[in-house]
């Protein structure tokens, strides 16, 4: 029987980096020793190669979008996309060399998500849903994954090809926006309730455990909810659900709409879309989550 012991050696913390750095042994019938160094940076800072490290590997994680705004012209929010992910192995590094790691911001309300950068790689911040801001309609946009789709039956936006899925297409709501692991869901264009319709899920992200399973638990890449919609005065319906660091829409509840929900930090995911009232009310769109990058060796 194998035995596995995990011990936490040091702990940098600054006002330029957070890094947890972890010391993994594995021993098989007491004969083999594997080390296994881990780095998290959450806000952009440099890395110095050690020592007899040529090879490096990587996932490097981009801002979430923002959710779009809903508003009392019968249109709810689509579903912010999450930030890129990307996973790269066997990066050379050069011992005692200085890198630059680039964080990406989350995307504020209706705004997409920034670029993360690391080691010559970049992952793609995450497309904002389709809403209408000051009057005016706004398509989704494409990103990492993209932004889902708002009233009526405007399509979700494309991701970028191994970094993430697109957003759902808007059949009455607001579709979801687009995950590391799944596209954004359609709204069912079922009512829950008299007139009132639920948003799209958002895209499913993953846990970088998956990835490599010595890895510290930690989800990423999950798409945001897009907003509900009611065309009358009474009824109620929820906002798309989300998961892996991606925030909910914004539900409603008679002439009440509520905004999106805010992502994780450091995760990636996508804003939820705010959610609308015919001709009372609308929600704002939450805010993505910021990116992150790992390394390990």
């Amino acid at each position: 029987n194998g035995i596995r012991s995990d011990m936490t050696i040091k702990s940098l913390q600054s006002t330029s980096l957070t890094s947890n750095i972890f010391y993994r042994s594995m021993l098989a019938g007491n004969t083999a020793f594997s080390p296994f160094f881990e780095q998290q940076f959450t806000t952009t800072s440099s890395w110095v190669a050690p020592a007899g490290i040529t090879q490096i590997n990587a996932i490097i994680v981009a801002g979430g979008a923002g959710g779009a705004r809903g508003d009392a012209s019968w249109r709810s929010g689509g579903g912010g996309g999450a930030g890129g992910v990307l996973s790269q192995t066997a990066i050379t590094v050069t011992p005692g060399s200085s890198y630059t790691i680039a964080i990406g911001a989350g995307g504020g309300d209706s705004v997409s998500g920034s670029n993360s950068s690391a080691f010559g790689f970049t992952s793609i911040g995450g497309g904002r849903g389709a809403g209408r801001i000051s009057g005016s309609n706004r398509t989704a946009a494409s990103g990492g994954s993209g932004g889902g789709g708002g009233p009526y039956n405007s399509n979700g936006a494309a991701g970028t090809a191994g970094q993430g899925n697109a957003g759902g297409n808007s059949g009455t709501s607001s579709g979801g926006g687009g995950g590391k692991y799944t596209a954004g869901s359609q709204d069912s264009s079922v009512p829950s309730s008299g007139q009132s319709y639920p948003g799209g899920a958002g895209g499913a992200g993953i846990n970088i455990q998956t990835l490599n399973a010595n890895l510290t638990s930690l989800l990423v890449g999950g798409g945001g909810g897009g907003g509900a919609l009611n065309f009358s005065a009474s009824g109620a319906a929820n906002g798309g659900t989300a998961s892996q660091g991606g925030a909910s829409g914004g539900g409603v509840s008679g002439t009440t709409s509520s905004n999106g929900s805010t992502a994780t930090a450091n995760t990636g995911g996508g804003g939820g879309g705010g959610g609308a009232c015919n001709d009372y009310s609308g929600g704002s769109g939450g805010s993505g989550g910021s990116g992150i990058v790992i390394v390990w060796y």
